[in-house]
C-alpha cells in the first residue's frame, strides 16, 4: 500500500496528516470512474474552461495557497490524496497539502486525484466536484 511508505508514516507521526477512511477513498474513485474518460481511459476528458492549470515547477508556496483558495471554496480546510480506492486517502491541513503534492505522491507514479474537504462539527465533509489532478511531474490540474 502507499501509505505504508516511509514518507507518509513521517507526515503521520509529525502531525501533518492523518489517514481516513478507505470508504471515502472507494466513494471518491467512483465518483471519477462515472465521469467522462479519454479513449484509452488513462486521464480524465476535461472541458479546459471549467479547469485551471497551475505549473508547480513556478509558482511559490504562498502565491500556490493563494491561487488555489481563490479557485476553491475558502471554507476548505483540508485536502485529501486519493492513492487508490482500496486503502484510506491521506488528509492533510489545506496548506500543508496544497504545497506538498509532490512528496506525498512520490511513490505513486502517474496522474493522482485530489480533492477540498473541511472538518464541520468534527466530521469532515468532502466536495469531490472541485477535484484536483496532478500529472505526477509538475502540473496541478485545478476544477473551478
Amino acid at each position: 500500500m502507499y501509505t505504508d511508505s516511509q514518507h507518509i508514516k513521517k507526515m503521520i507521526q509529525e502531525g501533518n496528516a492523518e489517514l481516513i477512511s478507505h470508504e471515502i477513498s472507494e466513494r471518491f474513485a467512483n465518483y471519477l470512474n462515472e465521469m467522462k474518460w479519454n479513449i484509452t481511459g488513462t486521464a480524465l476528458e476535461l472541458l479546459r474552461d471549467n479547469y485551471e492549470e497551475v505549473k508547480l515547477c513556478c509558482i511559490s508556496d504562498s502565491d500556490l495557497i493563494e491561487l488555489t483558495r481563490q479557485i476553491l471554496d475558502e471554507k476548505n480546510s483540508k485536502i485529501i490524496f486519493l492513492f487508490t480506492k482500496n486503502e484510506p486517502s491521506l488528509m492533510c491541513d489545506f496548506d500543508v497539502g496544497i504545497c506538498n503534492i509532490d512528496y506525498v505522491y512520490w511513490k505513486a507514479p502517474g496522474i493522482r486525484y485530489m480533492f477540498p474537504g473541511s472538518i464541520i462539527d468534527n466530521k469532515l465533509t468532502t466536495n469531490f466536484k472541485q477535484l484536483m489532478i496532478y500529472d505526477g511531474a509538475d502540473t496541478l490540474i485545478i476544477r473551478n
